[in-house]
């Protein structure tokens, strides 16, 4: 909704149909340029610099924030997760369950019988805005001790929704529980068709792609990683890869959850 309001005020402020390079020395075309640039800035530091602002805050700032509720979008949760404190776990634990329980409220209360065939239009919004926060959570409680939902998220690398299926490739990279490594070459997202079922080729390069930039960041062979990142044919980048894990299969085929992790530097106070 912000990016559209943006540029509808982008265009009547612009003028449809003006040329700046014909009238720039008129009053009329010197306070539009005035009215684009505070329109710019006050749109822009809420989209591309949200990261960095919130970097800046503290961690107790932050989870205030995520107990009471005032969660936009999954940037605080995700920056929460890059951070050293022991009260973290808990409170993304929390909030995976309480989204998790919205969810399933929501959808009953949408589709009471759960046979509607038609979707509301209301779920598709609904997800669209409570879904990433939702993932998030999950994801960041995943990386900080919660099994079960690390084991949620490998259980959706065969997940019918591929946009869905993405999202956990990514967060298993992220994650960085080498456990993860096993689940992503069974998933068949390595192979010829990229995935378990039938998609295009681009679908299932992107497949490939992301569970490529996975494995690099779980895989502890640095020349296997530096043989993926630097190959320009995607045949030798698969091969690298494959040719590493039959050689370490028997190692990571039965590795439990939270017995190797990737070492990370995260962020502190």
């Amino acid at each position: 909704m912000k990016r559209i309001t943006f540029v509808i005020g982008l265009v009547l402020l612009s003028g449809p149909g003006v040329r700046f390079h014909d009238r720039l020395g008129t009053a009329d075309s010197l306070m539009r340029l005035i009215w684009l640039i505070v329109v710019a800035c006050s749109f822009f530091p809420r989209t591309l610099f949200a990261g960095d602002r919130l970097s800046e805050r503290s961690t107790e700032e932050l989870l205030t924030r995520v107990e009471n509720g005032k969660v936009q979008g999954p940037w605080i949760l995700l920056e929460l997760g890059r951070r050293k404190d022991p009260r973290i776990a808990l409170v993304m634990k929390k909030t995976a369950v309480r989204y998790e329980c919205a969810t399933r409220r929501f959808l009953r209360e949408a589709d009471p019988s759960g046979k509607s065939e038609q979707v509301p239009e209301n779920v598709y919004e609904f997800r669209r805005q409570e879904e990433p926060v939702e993932f998030a959570a999950k994801q960041v409680a995943a990386r900080l001790g919660y099994k079960e939902h690390f084991d949620e998220i490998v259980a959706g690398l065969s997940s019918k929704d591929g946009k869905h299926r993405l999202r956990c490739i990514d967060a298993l990279g992220d994650i960085g529980d080498r456990a993860a490594i096993a689940p992503l070459f069974r998933s068949g997202l390595l192979d010829d068709d990229g995935t378990p079922d039938a998609v295009d080729d681009r679908q299932s390069n992107r497949y490939s792609a992301s569970a490529r930039q996975a494995l690099i960041k779980l895989i502890p062979d640095e020349a296997v990683r530096q043989s993926v990142k630097t190959s320009h044919q995607l045949k030798e980048r698969r091969s690298a890869l494959k040719q590493w894990w039959r050689k370490n299969k028997a190692k990571y085929e039965k590795l439990e959850y939270g017995k190797d992790r990737v070492r990370e530097e995260s962020k502190a106070d």
